[in-house]
Order: structure tokens, then C-alpha cells, then sequence
């Protein structure tokens, strides 16, 4: 399952892969996507936040000589607007369940 510790050795795979330029970040990503709707919440906002501070501090100072880097940060843009709308999703229901 993906209960806190799997939740917890999914961030370390994506914290790994923020970054890097090479096949497993696409891996990463991938597997992550198919199981957003069953990661813990706490992941999934560890996640996003990673994401974010990635592209906040340490997308800036890598400098893309090639083509495939500037790929890498528009999946992990993509990957971190799944999150954001799991999320909101997740958000939605609970107001639902509450009223």
C-alpha cells in the first residue's frame, strides 16, 4: 500500500528525481500518476511542496544545455498540476462530507 511509509519512500523517489535528466523522473512520474487518488495526504502535500520549492530555488540555478531539461521541467509542471487539482479534489469532497 502507500500508507506513511510508502507515502514517505515516494517523496525520497521524487525528491531524488528533481532535477535530474534522465529516464527516471519520467518513471517516477508516471507510476506516482497512476496512484494519486490512493497516496496519503500528507504526501501528496510533501510532494507538492517539493515541486514547488524545486521550481522556486533550484530550477533556476540549473543551466539546460540541451533541449531534454527544459522537457523534464514542463512534465514536472504538468505532474505538479495533477497533484494541485487531487488535491482541490480531495478539498471539495470533505466540505461536502461536512455540510
Amino acid at each position: 500500500g502507500t500508507g506513511s511509509f510508502g507515502g514517505a519512500v515516494l517523496t525520497c523517489a521524487v525528491r531524488y528525481c528533481l532535477g535530474r535528466n534522465s529516464y527516471l523522473p519520467g518513471l517516477v512520474r508516471d507510476e506516482l500518476t497512476k496512484m494519486l487518488t490512493d497516496l496519503p495526504d500528507t504526501a501528496l502535500s510533501t510532494i507538492r511542496n517539493d515541486i514547488r520549492d524545486y521550481f522556486r530555488i533550484d530550477a533556476p540555478l540549473y543551466k539546460h544545455e540541451t533541449d531534454y531539461g527544459l522537457i523534464n521541467e514542463r512534465e514536472w509542471a504538468k505532474f505538479l498540476n495533477r497533484i494541485e487539482a487531487e488535491i482541490e479534489r480531495r478539498e471539495s469532497e470533505e466540505v461536502k462530507t461536512n455540510d
